[in-house]
């Protein structure tokens, strides 16, 4: 009976076995196959198509090779299909990863580059941002065949802000341009190198600003064939395979331009994002405090910001220059965080709709700010004050009332005179006075302003900014009064706000 017993128990223990071994889903054999693989691939691609794979121990790097094409030369390669990222080829990976080849088809280049920008080095005082194009800002063009290669080497210093940028027309106007983030090498040029940013409409085109006093070559390298390679690129004058390279060749050989200082205000509404060099946009400055201020209004919501420019004082030149004063330099006092707050622009947000008094500290690099909500555009007079009805400046125009400025609208404070007729030759600006007043008054005691050839707002379609110039920007002191060049019938509008000035032909 005990044996019997035993016999049973084996059998049933077999019987048990055999269970497992049919049934069982944790066989070792089954744990060996679905153990995780340490091999990933990578696939090299041209479009869709697959040039090469490769399989790597995971979490290891993949070695770049150079493709042949036929009737092609072999660009990079890219994280992306649209060669939106290069591939770090330094980089551990650890899944399957696909890398795109962008390969070129020569055509040539036919544009003009320069570089453009502002600071104290003589190359970039001279460019005023792109306002001048002379041979000594010019990128020269390599003479190897079937390579679109351009170079430039300068003196340039800590501060200094560029872009390199296509230029032509007359007046000059930008077309291509290529900041920061078309640098290639741009790990290696990170010590003396920094994005600041800008308005253009890709971070491809932020501005290049120098954190390093030194002699530098820029490289740009240029594939028209993929000017087009997507709509929206092609609208935006962006080419993700064009690039540039930067080296620091050693110090600077030549010493920093020395000068002063000015900012002025611009902003959304309060000079439509224009430069704007009129006075009342224009910081007084006190040298002993090196306190910067400036009182003026704006409207609840308006986004501004200060920028400067600067005058050599070897040339007395003055250009746009590369400080400015944006939401990062807001004091953090009560009055300011009352008055403004910064927006994720980097720029300034007017929180009270009313005066504003502005005091900057050079020395801290802080502004502050006062508002005055009970405070806001006087109601004034204006007219066109000119020597449109006779051959001197008389005041003849003023207080003529086919000569005045009305509101077009209650509370709108932009003031409209139409159907002003100009000869060739004639010279006028805006005045304006108290709104009570009959005349200029003793010494023009009842002026509130006047605005002339410097509020004149950008060109625009309908604008006729082409028929009138500054009077005489010769000699010491500048005649800035608008003068006619082409003879004609206009409608003047003043905008009070923004102090900008537009003019248009007159519809008969």
């Amino acid at each position: 009976m005990f044996k019997k017993n035993i016999s049973i128990l084996l059998l049933s223990a077999g019987a048990a076995m055999a269970l497992v071994a049919c049934g069982s889903t944790s066989s070792p054999s089954s744990e060996a196959s679905s153990a995780p693989s340490d091999k990933i691939t990578v696939s090299f691609m041209d479009g869709s198509a697959v040039l090469k794979t490769e399989e790597i121990e995971k979490g290891t790097k993949v070695a770049s090779y150079t493709p042949v094409k036929d009737g092609t030369s072999f660009i990079d390669w890219y994280l992306t299909p649209s060669f939106s990222r290069y591939f770090d080829f330094d980089a551990s990976l650890n899944a399957d990863t696909q890398i795109y080849g962008a390969f070129s088809t020569y055509a040539e280049d036919t544009r003009n580059y320069f570089i453009a920008g502002s600071g104290t080095s003589k190359t970039l005082t001279e460019s005023n941002w792109g306002k001048v194009a002379t041979d000594n800002l010019k990128f020269a063009k390599a003479s190897d065949a079937n390579v679109n290669k351009y170079t430039y080497t300068a003196n340039l210093f800590s501060g200094d802000m560029f872009q390199v940028t296509e230029l032509s027309g007359d007046p000059l106007a930008w077309g291509w341009q290529f900041g920061y983030g078309y640098i290639k090498n741009v790990t290696e040029v990170a010590d003396f190198t920094k994005s600041s940013g800008g308005l253009a409409d890709s971070t491809r085109k932020n501005n290049i600003q120098l954190t390093k006093d030194g002699n530098y070559t820029i490289t740009l390298v240029t594939y028209p064939d993929h000017d087009n390679d997507s709509e929206d690129n092609a609208a935006a004058k962006i080419n993700n395979c064009d690039r540039l390279t930067i080296v620091r060749n050693g110090d600077s050989t030549e010493e920093k331009a020395t000068g002063t200082t000015d900012f002025y205000i611009k902003g959304n509404k309060i000079t439509n994002w224009q430069n704007v060099y009129d006075p009342q946009a224009k910081m007084s400055y006190d040298k002993a405090t090196n306190l910067y201020s400036l009182t003026t209004f704006l409207d609840q919501g308006d986004e501004f910001m200060f920028f400067s420019r600067f005058t050599d004082s070897a040339t007395n030149v003055t250009t746009d220059g590369n400080e400015f004063i944006k939401g990062e330099n807001l004091a953090a006092d009560e009055d300011t965080t009352t008055a403004l707050k910064a927006n994720a622009n980097g720029n300034i947000l007017a929180n009270i709709k009313g005066q504003y008094v502005f005091v900057y500290d050079a020395t801290t690099k802080k502004l502050s700010a006062k508002a005055d909500a009970s405070k806001y555009i006087a109601e004034g007079k204006y007219y066109l004050n000119s020597n449109l009805l006779a051959d001197d400046w008389s005041i003849s125009t003023c207080f003529n009332e086919g000569y005045r400025l009305n509101e077009t609208a209650e509370g709108s404070f932009v003031y409209k005179a139409s159907g002003i007729v100009m000869a060739e030759g004639k010279e006028f600006a805006i005045a304006e006075f108290t709104a009570d007043a009959t005349e200029p008054g003793k010494d023009w005691a009842n002026s509130l302003g006047s605005f002339n050839f410097q509020n004149l707002a950008a060109s625009g379609e309908a604008n006729a900014n082409d028929q009138f110039e500054a009077a005489n920007l010769s000699g010491e002191y500048p005649n800035y009064n608008l003068k006619v060049k082409t003879a004609g019938t206009y409608d003047v509008t003043f905008d009070a706000y923004s102090s900008l000035i537009t003019i248009i032909a007159h519809a008969s």
